[in-house]
């Protein structure tokens, strides 16, 4: 989401405000944290997959998931 809508979902979700740099400058360290553990991680494609039948594919990172 770009930073002016993750402002305004802060502020009416949880009546948190925040600035637009602060936000940018946290999604730059959050960028940086995947981008070094990226050689830690181990991909594997299981044999049996059906690559049909996925809908999402959950990320998480601390806790916080994600769904792509």
């Amino acid at each position: 989401m770009p930073s002016a809508a993750v402002r305004t979902d802060l502020s009416d979700s949880h009546d948190v405000s925040v600035s637009r740099d602060y936000l940018t400058k946290l999604s730059d360290k959050v960028g940086e944290s995947v981008k070094s553990a990226e050689s830690f991680i181990k991909y594997e494609d299981p044999k049996d997959l059906n690559k049909d039948e996925i809908k999402t594919i959950p990320v998480s990172l601390g806790g916080t998931a994600l769904l792509l």
